[in-house]
């Protein structure tokens, strides 16, 4: 049987907690929480060489094109990433898009 998202995309997202006063007046902020996602997913290469727009109207490359399925939680852009296929890591690097769409949500790495 084929699956249409074979692979788990893994990133770490730090949250920080909100500042408060200490008992001398100073603030405090503190440490934030690491939370490690992992996502079904489906790694595309780009093969063709295709690159993607930027806002300063230049053109950016991109090594691979990742597919989730909806609903999705929104990638913030400039994390890193790492791509497994089983046990196997199989990709790595920042995201540079994200787009959720119709039918699935899209990142370039």
């Amino acid at each position: 049987m084929i699956s249409q998202y074979p692979h788990i995309l893994k990133y770490d997202l730090v949250t920080a907690g909100e500042p408060y006063t200490d008992e001398n007046g100073d603030t405090v902020i503190p440490y934030g929480t690491t939370t490690t996602f992992e996502l079904k997913c489906r790694f595309e290469p780009n093969q063709k060489g295709e690159t993607i727009p930027t806002n300063d109207g230049l053109q950016q490359n991109y090594g691979w094109m990742v597919y989730f399925p909806l609903p999705q939680l929104d990638i913030p852009e400039g994390i890193t990433i790492i791509g497994y296929h089983g046990e196997k890591q199989i990709a790595s690097g920042t995201v540079k898009r994200y787009s959720t769409g119709q039918l699935n949500a899209r990142v370039w790495v």
